[in-house]
């Protein structure tokens, strides 16, 4: 046989290495070392098979005599601190890393597992700063570029962790799992979720992908869109608790059986998911099955102060909030919950990175906008029609930047308020961060946000300081309570004095009402009483409401209001498909001894105009104590149907007495059950009473302040007139009270124009001041 060198050896036992012939290049590198006991290269080269083989302690005697031989060679020290990083001996594996690069300190390879070494410590500072220097010497590393970016996501740092991600998958764009982290940094869901999609394409053996594509497209695509890959998720990790909550959330809308399964299942898993309880909640009530629906609230409440300051999830924590508002939590918990969802958003702009600073020159108009995913068929959208086109354009410049995109609505809502600003801004495919920068590329002056916590939409994008002023109104009544949240923009009836404490937000009073309303159009042709579903004689009681505003107390009050009034029946807005809230009403009319066939149930009209006239039949609305109507009751009352409130002792529940009240008839306001009971039985047993009544809303809905939208607009000009002038002089925010409307005549209200930047004053024309309000 020839003799074979050793270099030649090394050469073919390489090559075993490369074709993965492990125990072949074991062998051949034993057979060298028989001949050449202290051949560093085979030393070396034996420990990574052994390695790769299972055989960790055989490559720590094999690195040992490597050392023992030559001590001073770095790629030796190297590879012992590897082996003692694996046994998770850090601090070993520190000594050789130091030892290697006091050795050789341009070897770029030493610092990238000295990087790795730290991370598995969780000391990503000192992660990132070896992982920095050792791309300066090798910045094509994409393993190191790896570390780097994990390092800087455990910080926070996601942005930043993002952009070396994009990095490693630009180098290597087949591994899976760099795409996988990459789709977890990113700020925008759509991006996640096409990377989520990719890494799912190239690995699918990484099960939580599953999960995290089907949570990213619930926020772009739908529930519908997000289903089979969290039903995929729970079959491969039948243990993966956030799946199964997430699963029963998609499912609500279209299996509400499917629905209470994975919840229960996630229930099982872990009884005190905060997701899982929420959603249970919600489940619950919507199906009218209150006891469950108490019970899961019950339990939420007892799990929110051991689980609030681990939940991560700012939507969440903003739907625990907005259900606050149906379902009072306890004051102080209500509380840290706000505290958590602030951290979080913090978190949030902290990770993607604050905007820069921007100043623009003072103008002569404040430029105003409006923040809400409603702009169209929405009750949002129904109370604010003609707000936009009625502000002062001499004083104010409009925009508004809106969430979703409505333009394919039949009802004209849409393009109604498309036409109400001098610019509208379609930002509803920009991730949170790029909706802020766009109102601050806007150079917006004041900020107002229309919808709360209900979309779960607004408040990231609040967080990264957009406007200097930031302002609430109407979607959220007791505030979104959020250190971004300048103000909230209500009245001395949902807000009396004296409550301030109870709101982070300062308070701005407005002197007839928080609520904006519209006139908007009455169908001239009234459906029949039969083609309404109602019976041709009897009392109609309105009980428009969703099920999340209902509770027993206000269902049994109706129940006995109807057994009152003989003949009587009670109108109800149709619940949602597949909800089991009607059959529920019904059995509980049974259990009242009251005949189910007394409630009735009107669908959802997509003509305003024909709702409107469909009101005519109703004889009194009975509001929704627990959570008032708002655009609910303004329908009413614009229809000529009186509404009958109790006012409660909370924000959502002196709403229709601020309505009532603008409107100047307080006479409608009860306060306690038992003189709402009576009051509403009084009235539906006194035909001539309830004329006069209705000949008086008649009269005032078209001369007191509710349904005068200009007044409105003059009245929250003035205050964000002095919000404004108080902001230029550099003082903080601080709240006040608007005692009466400006004194200067209203004028008409404009038509509604096409989008388009307001012209340039002449020159000859110096616009004025925004007028101040009265002094508080």
């Amino acid at each position: 046989m020839p003799v074979v060198s050793v270099e030649e050896a090394l050469a073919h036992a390489g090559k075993q290495v490369e074709t993965n012939d492990l125990s072949g290049a074991a062998a051949s590198y034993r057979a060298i070392l028989d001949q050449v006991p202290d051949r560093i290269e085979a030393l070396n080269a034996l420990a990574a098979v052994e390695v790769r083989l299972g055989r960790p302690h055989r490559a720590a005697k094999l690195l040992e005599r490597a050392m023992a031989a030559q001590p001073n060679n770095s790629v030796v020290q190297l590879n012992m601190g590897r082996l003692r990083a694996r046994f998770g001996d850090h601090g070993a594996a520190l000594e050789r890393y130091a030892k290697a690069i006091e050795l050789e300190p341009n070897r770029a390879e030493t610092y990238g597992a000295l990087a790795a070494s730290f991370l598995a410590q969780q000391r990503f500072r000192d992660a990132e700063s070896v992982a920095r220097r050792g791309l300066g010497l090798d910045a094509k590393d994409a393993e190191m570029r790896f570390t780097l970016g994990r390092a800087l996501a455990a910080q926070g740092r996601l942005g930043d962790a993002a952009a070396e991600f994009r990095g490693v998958v630009a180098a290597q764009p087949n591994g899976g799992f760099a795409h996988l982290h990459l789709a977890s940094a990113l700020e925008d869901p759509a991006e996640a979720a096409a990377s989520f999609k990719r890494a799912l394409a190239l690995d699918p053996s990484l099960i939580p992908i599953h999960r995290m594509l089907g949570e990213a497209m619930r926020r772009t695509e739908g529930d519908a869109a997000a289903v089979p890959h969290l039903q995929r998720a729970v079959e491969l990790a039948p243990a993966d608790i956030d799946a199964w909550a997430l699963l029963g959330a998609a499912l609500m809308g279209e299996d509400r059986a499917g629905a209470r399964r994975c919840l229960s299942q996630a229930a099982i898993l872990d009884r005190q998911h905060l997701g899982a309880l929420k959603h249970r909640v919600d489940l619950f009530h919507s199906d009218g099955a209150f006891d469950d629906a108490n019970a899961a609230f019950d339990a939420l409440v007892a799990a929110l102060p051991e689980r609030i300051e681990h939940e991560r999830d700012w939507r969440l924590l903003a739907e625990i909030l907005y259900l606050d508002a149906h379902r009072p939590l306890p004051a102080a918990l209500a509380e840290q919950v706000a505290r958590r969802l602030d951290a979080v958003l913090a978190g949030r702009t902290f990770a993607f990175g604050a905007l820069p600073a921007r100043a623009r020159p003072a103008g002569d108009k404040i430029r105003l906008g409006y923040l809400s995913g409603n702009f169209g068929d929405h009750p949002i959208g129904h109370v604010t029609a003609s707000l936009f086109a009625t502000h002062d354009r001499a004083h104010f410049e409009l925009h508004g930047f809106s969430l979703r995109d409505r333009s394919a609505e039949r009802q004209p809502f849409a393009a109604r308020h498309r036409a109400g600003f001098d610019q509208f801004h379609d930002v509803s495919r920009l991730s949170p961060r790029a909706v802020a920068a766009a109102i601050r590329d806007a150079d917006i002056d004041i900020l107002i946000e229309l919808d709360g916590h209900v979309g779960q939409l607004t408040a990231e994008i609040l967080a990264y300081r957009p406007a200097p002023l930031q302002a609430s109104l109407i979607g959220h009544l007791n505030g979104m309570n959020l250190g971004c949240v300048d103000y909230l923009i209500t009245d001395r009836v949902v807000v009396p004095p004296g409550e301030e404490n109870r709101h982070r937000e300062h308070i701005v009073r407005l002197p007839d009402t928080l609520h904006c309303a519209d006139r908007h159009p009455i169908a001239e042709t009234r459906p029949d009483r039969a083609g309404c579903g109602l019976p041709a004689k009897g009392f109609v009681f309105g009980g428009f409401a969703r099920p999340d505003k209902l509770d027993v107390a206000t269902i049994d009050g109706w129940l006995g209001i109807l057994s009152a009034v003989d003949g009587s029946v009670l109108w109800l807005s149709e619940p949602p498909a597949g909800s089991g809230f009607a059959a529920s009403l019904r059995a509980r009319a049974t259990a009242r001894d009251v005949d189910p066939a007394r409630l009735v149930f009107a669908a959802r009209l997509d003509d305003k105009a024909a709702h409107l006239a469909r009101f005519g039949h109703c004889g009194l609305l009975l509001d929704t104590p627990v959570f008032n109507a708002a655009s609910t009751a303004l329908d009413a009352l614009w229809t000529g149907v009186p509404v009958l409130a109790l006012k409660g002792d909370r924000e959502g529940s002196r709403v229709s007495a601020s309505l009532l009240g603008a409107l100047g008839m307080p006479e409608l306001i009860t306060e306690s059950w038992a003189d709402y009971e009576a009051r509403a039985v009084a009235l539906a047993r006194a035909p001539k009473q309830l004329a006069a009544l209705r000949a008086t809303l008649a009269e005032k809905r078209l001369t007191a302040p509710l349904f005068n939208i200009v007044r409105f607009t003059r009245v929250l000009e003035a205050a964000l007139g002095h919000l404004w002038d108080r902001h230029r002089a550099g003082h903080p925010p601080q709240g006040f009270e608007l005692r009466e409307a400006p004194d200067d005549p209203p004028p008409a209200a404009p038509r509604a124009r096409a989008a388009k930047p307001a012209a340039k004053p002449k020159a000859k024309a110096k616009s004025a001041p925004a007028k101040r309000p009265r002094r508080p």
